[in-house]
This record gives C-alpha cells, sequence and structure tokens, in this order.
C-alpha cells in the first residue's frame, strides 16, 4: 500500500514548473565554506517538517546513489519514467519509495519553493514516514536539473 500511494505521489508529482532563467546554482561546496546546494534544500525542507512536528529527513549513501544516477537521466530524459522505460523507482527497489524532480530553476530556494507549492511534491517533502533522502543537481542541456529521493 505505501509503494502504491508513493507511486500515485509520483504520478501527481509530473508537473512540469515554469523555469526560472539562469545558471546561479552550484552543485557541491565551493571550498569557501559555503553550503552546497543540496545541504541548503536539505535544510529549508527540514525547516518546514520541524515546524510541522516532524522529524527532519536525513541524507542515506543509498538514495544518494540513487539521486545522482536520476539527475542524470532527468537531464537526458526529464521524466518519473527512466530512460529505459522502467519506472522511477526501479533505480533502487530496495530504498526508493518518492521521487521529487526539478529543471531550470537557480537557486536551491527556487527548487524548494517549487516544491512546495505543488501538493504532490509538497506531499513527498512533508511525509511524516519518509525519514530518509539523497540529493543530487547537474548541469545540462542549458539549466539545472534536481533530484530528490526519499526513503523510510
Amino acid at each position: 500500500m505505501k509503494r502504491f500511494c508513493a507511486i500515485v505521489a509520483v504520478i501527481l508529482a509530473v508537473v512540469l514548473f515554469v523555469p526560472m532563467i539562469g545558471t546561479s546554482l552550484e552543485a557541491g561546496a565551493n571550498g569557501q565554506g559555503r553550503k552546497s546546494e543540496q545541504e541548503v534544500i536539505l535544510e529549508l525542507q527540514n525547516m518546514y517538517r520541524v515546524q510541522a512536528g516532524m522529524k527532519p529527513l536525513t541524507l542515506t549513501a543509498e538514495l544518494q546513489t540513487a539521486a545522482d544516477i536520476r539527475v542524470e537521466e532527468a537531464a537526458r530524459y526529464f521524466s518519473h519514467t527512466r530512460p529505459d522505460g522502467t519506472a522511477w523507482w526501479t533505480v533502487d527497489p530496495v530504498t526508493v519509495y518518492g521521487e521529487n524532480l526539478s529543471n531550470g530553476y537557480n537557486s536551491a530556494e527556487a527548487i524548494v519553493n517549487a516544491w512546495m507549492t505543488s501538493r504532490s511534491h509538497r506531499y513527498n517533502v512533508m511525509n511524516p514516514e519518509y525519514t530518509t533522502c539523497g540529493i543530487d543537481l547537474t548541469f545540462a542541456n542549458g539549466k539545472w536539473y534536481c533530484a530528490q529521493e526519499f526513503g523510510y
């Protein structure tokens, strides 16, 4: 039932955002004490979760690997269906239960704002059963792509 609910949420999450123009994102820390965009996304999402009385999300290596794969796939074929035609969760069927994708936003704040104003994306961020995640960003085709994978 959890998998079914997650699949329904992702189907609803297939919303193409009106992209913001720009390339100011930086994937990964810049070595000067600046937080990476992934860290900012997680921090902002956890702010919403804690305000709602929920536990914060934590990063896991398994979900980070899944996000790394999915963001590269999304840059080639922007869809919750993988380029090989399989469902998004097949990237790691043991740990992946939710997915948010975005493209064209130029800051972590813009990505989180877009997800929080989309009912299905917000559902993933605010799902109290999700306790872990992985987040990755890549720049391709003249814009930024972001993938966030959720787990229990």
